[in-house]
């Protein structure tokens, strides 16, 4: 399976410009992920840099999107308000079936013996 295209930027990315076209803020996006807003400008500026154009524009204390940052705001927007809706039904259902499987990781991480045998590869068949 493909990491996710070769016209899709990292989510990463893409979550640090939704905070800032929310805001219009740098610094309020960097609230959002608790870092610095030169870190904000720099994830902007990549993302800029893989999609060739401008996203905002740099005004006196602020920002303004462009219209190309305008769509995509919106897009990105919509995806992300998609991905929160099929999150959450995602775990509604987790909660609503009894059979519903644990992760992994908890199953592993206990002191449950045959979790943990569970978690452990089948030993290789002997030869001889």
């Amino acid at each position: 399976m493909s990491r996710r295209g070769k016209d899709l930027p990292p989510l990463g990315g893409l979550a640090v410009f939704e905070a800032a076209a929310r805001h219009l803020s740098f610094q309020e996006a960097a609230r959002d992920f608790n870092v610095t807003p030169g870190a904000v400008s720099r994830q902007i500026k990549a993302l800029e840099t893989e999609l060739g154009c401008a996203l905002f524009l740099r005004v006196h204390r602020g920002v303004r999107l462009t219209p190309e940052g305008e769509a995509l705001s919106i897009a990105v927007g919509e995806g992300f308000a998609q991905i929160a809706k099929a999150c959450r039904r995602a775990s509604r259902l987790a909660k609503a079936s009894p059979r519903s499987p644990r992760p992994a990781a908890a199953c592993a991480s206990g002191n449950n013996a045959r979790a943990s045998r569970l978690a452990r590869p089948p030993p290789l068949p002997r030869s001889g």
